[in-house]
């Protein structure tokens, strides 16, 4: 479910651990120049990530839990 903020609108993904990390509406609708995946355990971002992208390596935590933030989306991880 999408928030509005100060000028951004954003969705949110709560991680395992219970961190929640705002995901900008670009990255979601693929407008913004970045590729950009985040950690469902951790909530690190990763660069260079597609889209669909599925279990890379988060450079955080160590685990292949890094995922494309559209992925989630589909998956229902974001809201």
């Amino acid at each position: 479910h999408e928030q509005k903020g100060n000028t951004t609108m954003a969705f949110t993904l709560t991680t395992t651990r219970g961190n929640t990390v705002q995901v900008p509406t670009s990255i979601i609708l693929g407008t913004s120049l970045e590729d950009i995946g985040y950690c469902l355990v951790c909530g690190s971002e990763r660069s260079q990530t597609e889209p669909d992208a599925r279990r890379y390596p988060c450079e955080d935590c160590g685990g292949n839990t890094v995922y494309g933030a559209q992925e989630l989306l589909m998956d229902g991880h974001i809201e």
